[in-house]
């Protein structure tokens, strides 16, 4: 069984692909929790910077589908750009 936990930060993402720069935005962190069997993803947990859990669906598309989505195919082993991604943890139990 294999967790890897990846802190993310949603507005890196725009300072480095996009070349946006807003200084007064604040940083918005989101951790993911990704759990598993090899490569198979059993389950998944989300919590926001104030470590509150949060649902899938309280995120946007764009958080839902390139920066999650991007974080389970690392998990998966298959190629991906963690874009947004500042930290990962991998952990074996």
């Amino acid at each position: 069984m294999k967790k890897i936990t990846f802190v993310i930060d949603e507005l890196k993402y725009c300072r480095d692909i996009l070349k946006i720069d807003d200084s007064t935005a604040k940083d918005v962190k989101t951790t993911l929790i990704v759990t598993g069997n090899n490569n198979l993803v059993d389950d998944f947990k989300i919590y926001d910077q104030n470590n509150n859990q949060k649902k899938y669906n309280d995120y946007n598309f764009f958080v839902r589908s390139c920066i999650f989505y991007q974080c389970f195919k690392y998990f998966r082993n298959e190629p991906c750009d963690l874009f947004g991604v500042v930290e990962i943890k991998e952990e074996n139990f």
